[in-house]
């Protein structure tokens, strides 16, 4: 298992394409106990509260052409 740091904190915000400050990372590092605990935050979230699109509407004489 990977030792928990912040070079490990700032490779793994890295790699899931966020990145951050210096002050984020240390925040990040902070906030969990180990890699394992940091992936789970980021694969777990909960619905974004958007509907979804409308469907298309293949006799509206609006849509694209």
């Amino acid at each position: 298992m990977a030792v928990w740091d912040l070079e490990n904190a700032a490779h793994l915000l890295r790699r899931v394409g966020f990145g951050g400050t210096p002050e984020q990372i240390q925040e990040f590092h902070d906030r969990h106990t180990g890699v394992s605990d940091a992936v789970d935050e980021l694969l777990t979230f909960g619905p974004s509260g958007r509907k979804p699109p409308a469907p298309n509407d293949v006799s509206d004489d609006g849509r694209l052409k």
